[in-house]
């Protein structure tokens, strides 16, 4: 399913000689954390509206095989706080989004078996057997609790629905340069950037991707009118996202 999407998104668009085309290095960077077995890595993000600046850091360690997953993000500014994904393969625990509200549950952590049960019909009656998550599954249940559900995030997991929602949010893109990014050569990916639709551009963005496929950034500049007033909004994030790094296999456990 994967392999099939990955030669869809190869879509590109006329490129100067010297330079990789967009689509090309898209499809790689997709490629490449979609193949990974384990990943080891931090991202740091920041939103800015002109009126403040939110930052947020996360620690993030996978084990595609054996369905572990450990993700740690801490809010720097504003309301800090911390939220956090563990899961040993068996059990899921993760921040629980409505925890702190008014009315809601107070838990600060919800817990569920990392697994989906199945009824199928057999001649005695339905019967019912349990289906491990795969990683993906995994990741988008307990995004609900993370500060920052991030690009570079989707693209480490690799869900197949984060990789073709990411690639239509593309309305445009072409190689722009190969430049200096975060310490190391990268290839800046430029064009227009919609969170609705294709039809409907609200912004821009930069990517940096390099030659081997690893993402560096990510950024996007929006227009948002708030109340009779238009801001400009500016997110952006820088990864070290290491694949096939050895992840630490004291992270996932989970917290009593």
């Amino acid at each position: 399913m994967i392999s099939t999407f990955l030669l869809a998104s190869a879509i590109i668009a006329p490129q100067a000689d010297q330079l990789p085309q967009a689509g090309a290095l898209i499809s790689k960077m997709m490629g490449r954390y979609a193949s990974a077995k384990t990943l080891v890595g931090r991202i740091q993000s920041s939103f800015n509206s002109g009126e403040g600046t939110v930052k947020v850091s996360t620690l993030m360690q996978y084990d595609r095989a054996k369905r572990l997953l450990y993700i740690r993000q801490e809010k720097e500014t504003g309301k800090k706080g911390t939220h956090l994904v563990i899961c040993d393969g068996n059990w899921l625990m993760y921040t629980n989004p409505l925890e702190g509200r008014e009315h809601r549950d107070k838990k600060p952590f919800l817990i569920e078996p990392a697994s989906r049960k199945e009824a199928t019909l057999a001649a005695v009656g339905a019967k019912v057997k349990e289906i491990p998550l795969d990683l993906g599954e995994i990741y988008v249940i307990s995004s609900l609790g993370l500060a920052d559900a991030s690009v570079p995030m989707d693209m480490a997991v690799a869900r197949p629905g984060d990789l073709d929602l990411f690639r239509r949010q593309l309305v445009s893109f072409k190689t722009q340069e190969l430049t200096t990014f975060s310490g190391k050569q990268a290839y800046k990916i430029s064009g227009l950037w919609s969170d609705t639709s294709l039809d409907d551009p609200r912004g821009s963005y930069d990517l940096y991707v390099t030659g081997e496929g690893d993402i560096l950034g990510y950024a996007t500049t929006e227009q948002v009118n708030f109340r009779g007033k238009l801001h400009r909004i500016v997110s952006s994030w820088v990864s070290d996202l290491k694949v096939d790094a050895e992840p630490d296999p004291k992270l996932f456990v989970l917290k009593q």
